[in-house]
């Protein structure tokens, strides 16, 4: 009588009893951004795999003068981190402005051969491809916003750094593309912008910003944040935009028109006016001139801070 065949089952190995060598060639050939995924299906892969390097805004840069002024800005950002938190909504609308709280070099990075995951910011600054290309593997985690400044980088260097979480990127270094690329590198762009709070902001690469600007011309979805330059944002936030600049004009345009009335009652008090003069006028007044000084401080406060979140030097 014929034997069934062996079950699948029967033929599983424990991961447990795995040689060690299989075990670290898929250490090694795991995506940084897989190793927790890895680490959890046996804990002996937990003392094979590489512990990765946790930072939650970070600069990353080849060049040692970027990195000396990059340095030297982590006072200002560590010691007012929550303020820079609080207004980070003012600044985040249509684009964003980058703040660190770590800064390395490239060859830092290389030589520890440890993932570095970085959890909401990523600003680098690489003055060469080979760069770029040296540091992308060791890069890894959830980080939301993207800045690539320096020398030139590549499409697939580009999509690399781009993953799913990213939500706001920022590029002033050049993009080398091929003639065949610039079709690949527009719908890269487009598709990446696909909630109210994306954007891509290039600063870079004439051809293929005229090329961004005519697809968006006919695309339903996206629109400029600016006519002079390439930032596409959603079509939601060009009207939350929209309706935030006319209640600001709104609002500025009666409370100057208030504030003049209340000096002229000021500058020319006649016995009339004094007469109608009452408590509940000078309360109303009151609060009036505080709003406005309020206002008014908030906003030379957030401007004062936008000189301060430049990410590369002049």
């Amino acid at each position: 009588m014929a034997q069934p065949p062996p079950t699948f089952q029967s033929h599983q190995i424990p991961l447990a009893k795995l040689p060690y060598g299989f075990k670290r060639r898929v250490v090694d050939l795991a995506p940084p951004d897989d190793l927790p995924n890895v680490r959890q299906t046996c804990f002996e892969f937990e003392k094979i795999s590489p512990r990765s390097d946790v930072y939650d805004q970070l600069y990353i840069t080849d060049d040692e003068t970027v990195h000396l002024w990059a340095t030297q800005k982590l006072y200002i950002f560590q010691t007012l981190q929550f303020v820079y938190w609080f207004f980070r909504w003012l600044f985040d609308g249509l684009s964003f402005c980058p703040t660190w709280r770590s800064v390395l070099y490239v060859n830092e990075i290389v030589k520890k051969e440890r993932p570095i995951c970085v959890t909401d910011t990523l600003v680098l600054h690489c003055q060469s491809i080979d760069a770029f290309e040296e540091l992308i593997p060791y890069v890894c985690g959830p980080y939301t916003r993207l800045t690539i400044h320096g020398g030139s980088i590549r499409l697939g260097q580009l999509r690399r750094l781009m993953k799913n979480t990213v939500r706001k990127v920022e590029i002033t270094a050049e993009i080398e593309l091929d003639f065949d690329e610039y079709d690949d590198a527009v719908q890269l762009i487009l598709r990446h912008v696909r909630k109210t709070r994306d954007n891509f902001h290039l600063m870079s690469t004439p051809l293929l910003i005229t090329q961004v600007r005519d697809a968006v011309e006919n695309d339903r979805y996206r629109r400029y944040a600016y006519r002079n330059t390439c930032n596409i944002i959603h079509w939601k936030m060009s009207w939350i935009r929209m309706v935030y600049l006319l209640y600001l004009t709104n609002y500025l345009s009666s409370n100057i028109a208030r504030f003049a009335v209340f000096i002229s009652d000021t500058l020319e008090i006649s016995p009339e006016r004094s007469k109608s003069s009452s408590p509940a006028r000078d309360a109303y007044l009151f609060v009036l001139r505080f709003t406005e000084i309020i206002y008014v401080s908030q906003l030379m406060f957030c401007l004062a801070f936008r000189l301060t979140l430049k990410s590369k030097p002049n």
